[in-house]
């Protein structure tokens, strides 16, 4: 995205968008467009430099939107948005996608790229963590509430899924489906009192992929982490 010094402050983002058009070969009218598009249009005619960081990112997005491109790539374009400068982001980003477009977001806001994603590659320290479809990365097995948790997991298990007690009491069950779990309970006479998908928080199962004990900043550019997101 264009950021804060690749404008001249004391241009309006109206004419900033113009000269970038201008230089490009872009027709002029989409400058305005752009502008509304982002939500820019009331402040069009004021200085660059008197907009907020919020601001600021809008104006980059209607740069790199300004020739319509195929593929957009974006760096944190969540930083500086307030929650409805981000929900418009994230309708704005899926609409392009929904269209046919591809689009890259590096972030490291990991509740928005869990709204925003269809596909995301995890790095970290430059080393490729995992990658794949959100919902399949998240989906950490099925949540079983029963009284008889002995005879049912013993029944899974020789069904061929994965069974783990949890500390709540409930059954952790991993390669078998819903169905095939309410079948074989109901088939053995066990009544259950909960049957459900299990999901994981991104936040959580990026500490479990970099194998971080504890949830905090990194310190350095070198230790950075990118989540890089993909939108088909």
């Amino acid at each position: 995205m264009l950021l804060e010094h690749a404008y001249h402050p004391g241009r309006s983002g109206r004419n900033h968008l113009r000269i970038l058009a201008d230089g490009a070969g872009i027709p002029e009218s989409r400058a305005d467009d752009m502008l509304d598009l982002v939500g820019l249009a009331d402040a069009a005619d004021r200085h660059a430099g008197t907009y907020s960081l919020g601001m600021r990112q809008r104006l980059g997005l209607a740069g790199a939107l300004l020739g319509d491109p195929p593929v957009l790539v974006l760096d944190e374009p969540g930083n500086g948005l307030d929650p409805q400068g981000l929900r418009d982001l994230r309708d704005l980003l899926r609409a392009r996608a929904a269209a046919g477009g591809t689009v890259f977001v590096s972030s490291h806001l990991l509740a928005e790229v869990e709204h925003l994603a269809d596909e995301v590659v995890v790095l970290n320290r430059g080393r490729l963590v995992t990658a794949g479809v959100l919902s399949d990365l998240q989906e950490r097995g099925i949540s079983v509430r029963t009284a008889n948790t002995a005879a049912l997991s013993r029944i899974l298990e020789e069904a061929g899924g994965a069974v783990r007690a949890g500390a709540d009491g409930t059954l952790l069950v991993r390669g078998l489906t819903i169905d095939q779990i309410g079948d074989r309970a109901n088939a053995a006479n066990i009544a259950l009192h909960g049957l459900a998908p299990q999901v994981g928080s991104l936040e959580d199962l990026f500490m479990q992929w970099t194998g971080d004990p504890e949830h905090h900043p990194v310190s350095s550019a070198a230790d950075k982490t990118e989540k890089e997101v993909v939108l088909r």
